[in-house]
């Protein structure tokens, strides 16, 4: 198998409840720069 195919099959396998947890993780971090910089702007 090539290294794409390879990518797509474990992107492919990756369950919903992943993708969301990674989702909610990014959102964090924004929302924690978002405040830090808001308390700046204070």
């Amino acid at each position: 198998m090539r290294k794409s195919q390879v990518i797509t099959y474990t992107v492919l396998e990756i369950p919903d409840t992943f993708l969301a947890l990674i989702i909610i993780l990014v959102l964090k971090s924004l929302t924690r720069c978002i405040i830090t910089q808001l308390f700046l702007y204070l």
